[in-house]
């Protein structure tokens, strides 16, 4: 019987998946913003793109931008 991995750990077949997804992906905010779309933990997301846990929770917490809103001086 195959060895099945626990449900807290994705496969490296996931892992690597999602990296090809971002590979050719600018700035974090992007990358989690893709991966979010597979509902990964934040553990996953942070091992594909290099960063830790706080730092992909703080990556969705960021104000959003308008673009459309232009700053009157």
């Amino acid at each position: 019987m195959a060895k099945k991995a626990p449900s807290h750990e994705l496969s490296q077949e996931v892992l690597m998946l999602g990296y090809l997804c971002i590979k050719d992906i600018e700035g974090l905010k992007e990358k989690v913003a893709v991966l979010d779309r597979f509902d990964l933990p934040d553990a996953a997301i942070g091992q594909i793109v290099g960063k830790n846990d706080q730092a992909i929770r703080d990556t969705r917490r960021s104000p959003k931008k308008n673009p459309k809103i232009k700053k009157v001086d």
